[in-house]
């Protein structure tokens, strides 16, 4: 009779348990907390039987009896996710391995900048919407123990970013002409100053170092540059931002449309990618780093740290020791 009584205390503890774990993460509110009590009823029911059966067991086996009355409880509440009947009470369906994810060759590169690279299809942003939508059933499907765990230990998921509008410069107000060069990152254009967008090259007073280890004025050798490559060209350039005090943020192409301004430069050496507004440049960056072009054919300091460095000023204090102050002094103690 006593062991009767075990055996069916065991296999009650052993079904309410597992049945209880499957249905707390279950997305029905109802089977949730059908859930909890069978758990506790389950956990009531160890109690009994361990009160029973735990004086004669060694150490050894009490160990082994606690290990695994522990996993066999995680593996229940759906730790491991390791069970299909969790599937069947929440009613979620098992998505394919690939759900969410584009092999290389759907990805598109762009080739030149001013085409794809500011552009984006209305079928990836319905892409997009539809991960957002997948990922968030999934997230109300995982019951209130899968979300619990999702709280403690992160979720498992890869993060989809949200979907961005496409820029687009073309979109923006547009100015022709002959432009001046100011610097290799600044034209003036019928009055106005355009600060290329995504870039930034030395200012008129920077001094670099040359392969020769030799000074030269780098701010000035970039603007020649820019010169003799424009060489008259009448210039198309797009008004991106607010123009105050004459000046405004643009970017500029030529031969209608076909070249950058800001990539032919950077990709010269001459000018380096600004990636505090876009980092769509960097790769022309990298272009005139490996080849050691212009600015990279030496040593030099990013036009912003140069600046910085320059606008420093330091004030030193010296104290006249022969001045005499008014009142007292104290014997010369303060």
């Amino acid at each position: 009779m006593p062991l009767l009584k075990k055996t069916i205390m065991w296999g009650f503890f052993l079904a309410a348990m597992y049945f209880g774990g499957a249905m707390t993460q279950s997305g029905n509110n109802l089977l949730q907390g059908m859930g909890f009590m069978s758990i506790v009823a389950a956990l009531t029911c160890l109690y009994l039987v361990l009160k029973l059966i735990w004086g004669p067991l060694t150490y050894y086996m009490k160990l082994a009896l606690c290990v695994g009355i522990v996993w066999f409880c995680a593996y229940s509440i759906g730790l491991f996710d390791g069970k299909t009947l969790n599937s069947f009470l929440s009613g979620a369906e098992v998505a394919p391995a690939t759900d969410g994810y584009a092999s290389a060759d759907d990805v598109a590169l762009p080739d030149e900048l001013g085409n794809e690279m500011f552009g984006t299809t209305a079928q990836n942003d319905d892409n997009s919407q539809t991960q957002s939508l997948k990922q968030s059933a999934r997230h109300n499907n995982k019951g209130l123990v899968g979300k619990l765990k999702e709280f403690v230990f992160g979720s498992s998921e890869t993060p989809q970013a949200a979907p961005q509008r496409a820029f687009n410069p073309f979109d923006y107000p547009e100015i022709k002409g002959y432009p001046r060069v100011l610097s290799g990152s600044v034209l003036s254009l019928e009055g106005i100053k355009i600060k290329l967008l995504g870039i930034d090259a030395p200012d008129l007073d920077q001094v670099c170092v040359n392969q020769m280890k030799e000074n030269y004025s780098c701010g000035k050798m970039s603007i020649i540059w820019l010169q003799d490559w424009l060489n008259g060209k009448e210039v198309s350039c797009r008004i991106l931002s607010k123009i105050e005090q004459g000046w405004t943020t643009g970017s500029c192409f030529t031969d209608n449309n076909q070249y950058d301004v800001a990539a032919v430069i950077v990709n010269a050496g001459w000018a380096v990618a600004y990636t505090r507004t876009t980092d769509v440049y960097v790769p022309y960056e990298q272009q005139a780093m490996s080849a050691r072009r212009g600015l990279w054919s030496g040593t030099f300091y990013k036009p912003w740290d140069w600046r910085r460095m320059k606008n420093r000023k330091f004030t030193i204090k010296i104290k006249n020791p022969h001045k005499k102050s008014g009142g007292f002094d104290f014997w010369g103690l303060f």
